[in-house]
């Protein structure tokens, strides 16, 4: 895949992949930036990025993860993690064998984005390339063409509140003039013409 090398960069620079969860593929990161070996900030770390909580711990059996059943269970229960597994936890995370894990990952999402979107190559490695995380939360919506992004954004945001007024509204030009002030890079577009709105 052409963006391995950018992968390993984003992990080593960003966040630390954490786990996949199996049932709905949602992935978790751990705030490398942010981390200190302390237990109280290790588990903000986790909670303030990735809305993990001690009440919505999945079953070790139901993720895809680089640490042992006695890491997960410890990191799942501050209160019976010591300072010592606190650090074994991290270097489990910043392990090489965790790098080639969260590659496997990369590549599975980009399977599913491009099954789910009908999207190629070139197009999830500028889509991945444009987000903090390499994973199917990357895309939240595709649309067929600037006039459809005009019109996904005026309806996502309330933007016209009488209805009647949509009639006289330039969905193309609206949503060119979207593209042309994308400074943010949240729309990307693709091989076909599509327009992808990607988490940045």
């Amino acid at each position: 895949m052409q963006n391995d090398s950018n992968s390993i960069i984003f992990f080593i620079n960003k966040y630390l992949f954490l786990y996949k969860n199996n049932n709905d593929g949602e992935v978790m990161y751990l705030d490398f930036n942010s981390f200190k070996p302390t237990c109280e900030n290790f588990f903000n770390g986790i909670n303030n990025f990735n809305n993990l909580t001690i009440t919505s711990v999945i079953k070790y059996e139901d993720i895809t993860t680089v640490l042992t059943k006695e890491q997960y269970s410890k990191l799942c229960n501050p209160s019976q993690c010591s300072f010592q597994d606190i650090i074994d936890i991290y270097n489990s995370l910043i392990s090489p064998e965790n790098v080639r894990l969260y590659i496997q990952i990369v590549r599975e999402e980009a399977d599913f984005l491009m099954n789910k979107y009908s999207l190629t190559q070139s197009d999830i490695d500028k889509i991945f390339s444009a987000v903090r995380f390499k994973d199917r939360s990357a895309v939240y919506a595709v649309c067929d063409n600037v006039g459809s992004l005009g019109e996904r954004n005026i309806n996502d945001f309330d933007l016209v509140h009488d209805e009647s007024l949509l009639n006289f509204i330039d969905f193309n030009g609206y949503g060119k003039y979207l593209l042309d002030n994308d400074t943010s890079n949240q729309y990307v577009v693709l091989h076909d013409g599509r327009i992808a709105c990607v988490n940045v």
